[in-house]
């Protein structure tokens, strides 16, 4: 049970993670908005079943009880849960190869939910690998397909079957240095009218298939008109945002002191050291390195790292399950101070750092936050068992 004294900390801590994998552009639905409404009393999770398949449960913050989903649904392994304005979104990818959003009502807490099938709104039987959902408004959203050349555009107001506006096409990013590629749409983040994504980039087998990752590049579009934006007028084709790093499939954030992007690169073992890239989003320029993954004192992963205050970089080593602080101006050490070992799982963003621990037997999964000064709250439930093997969740 969550001791009743804590409640009142609750929302702070939460707001800021409303947003772990999607980003929203309306100011009513800012986290500090949300904060000062107390909005947030909910938290909803995907675990992990036994059979290895997803199933849903919403946390209670003020009674600390965890129920079921009333629905009773599983969803395939590795999928995701975001929300919008109005909804909870889960994105999954099915064992037969289809990609399926289903949409669930936050504001009336109702156990319905709607349910497209993207493959076949697409008329495609193509691998789609949904990655990331980016809020815009209420209705308006973008969808980047790790698995597709193309960002989808999609509206929650229409009805289900054509809630499919439209897509962007990327496949004029697939030319470097007077040869083909494969590009990967990894993960974006709104600044002001545009949209940037993270775009990887990969050599091509004889057989067609991705290789070795290449030089990475970063998408600008025009969320007034869905429409890229040329950055080089200079050079011949259409031009991102070229970057120092090879694979961009970690964070992207804004960086709101400095009004940088913050983009990290994952590591490859024993070939590329990772590490986070700084972005200008107004000269389309990148401003090299602010930390390689040799600082960080491990595997620089997905989700890994998050600005806190008084210029810190909370981050998560992959291969030591370990999160850490690191003091960045100046750089204090060669490793981040530890704050937390055995990290089963977590979700980090600007400013709150949401994580997960569990342990197999006896069943003590819980629920950690950790805010930029310094606070530390732990999540006990009545069912213990039940927060244990969360994949993924989401606030509300």
């Amino acid at each position: 049970m969550i001791a009743v004294e804590r409640l009142r900390f609750i929302p702070f801590c939460l707001i800021a993670l409303l947003l772990s994998h999607s980003a929203c552009g309306n100011s009513d639905d800012d986290p500090l908005a949300l904060l000062s409404k107390g909005e947030a009393d909910h938290v909803m999770m995907l675990s992990r079943s036994f059979n290895g398949d997803n199933t849903v449960s919403t946390l209670d913050l003020p009674s600390g009880e965890v129920v079921s989903d009333p629905l009773r649904q599983r969803f395939a392994p590795h999928s995701q849960i975001t929300r919008t304005p109005k909804h909870a979104v889960i994105l999954e990818q099915r064992r037969n190869g289809d990609s399926v959003i289903y949409l669930r009502p936050l504001e009336t807490r109702q156990s319905t939910q709607r349910e497209l099938n993207l493959n076949d709104a697409l008329l495609t039987n193509a691998l789609l690998k949904p990655t990331q959902l980016i809020s815009l408004n209420e209705n308006k959203a973008y969808l980047i397909c790790n698995g597709i050349p193309r960002i989808l555009i999609l509206d929650f107001g229409q009805p289900t079957q054509r809630m499919v506006l439209g897509s962007i096409d990327l496949s004029s990013f697939r030319r470097l240095d007077n040869r083909q590629s494969i590009v990967k749409p990894s993960m974006g983040v709104l600044h002001r009218d545009r949209l940037f994504v993270s775009i990887g980039r990969f050599s091509i087998t004889p057989d067609g298939l991705p290789s070795y990752p290449l030089r990475a590049t970063v998408a600008v579009i025009d969320t007034r008109t869905n429409s890229l934006i040329d950055t080089n007028a200079t050079q011949p084709g259409m031009q991102g945002i070229e970057l120092q790093g090879i694979n961009p499939f970690g964070n992207f954030i804004v960086n709101p002191q400095s009004q940088r992007l913050w983009l990290s690169h994952v590591g490859i073992r024993g070939k590329y050291d990772g590490g986070i890239e700084v972005i200008n989003p107004e000269t389309f320029r990148s401003e090299g390195w602010i930390v390689r993954e040799r600082l960080l004192g491990g595997d620089f992963g997905h989700n890994g790292f998050a600005l806190g205050d008084a210029n810190q970089l909370w981050t998560l080593t992959n291969n030591r399950n370990q999160m850490g602080v690191l003091q960045l101006s100046p750089i204090n050490s060669p490793s981040p101070q530890p704050r937390e070992s055995n990290v089963h799982g977590m979700h980090i963003t600007s400013p709150a750092i949401f994580t997960w621990t569990e342990q197999s037997y006896p069943y003590q999964g819980g629920l950690n936050i950790y805010t930029p000064d310094g606070r530390e709250l732990h999540f006990r439930s009545q069912k213990p068992e039940m927060l244990t093997h969360i994949q993924d969740l989401v606030a509300f």
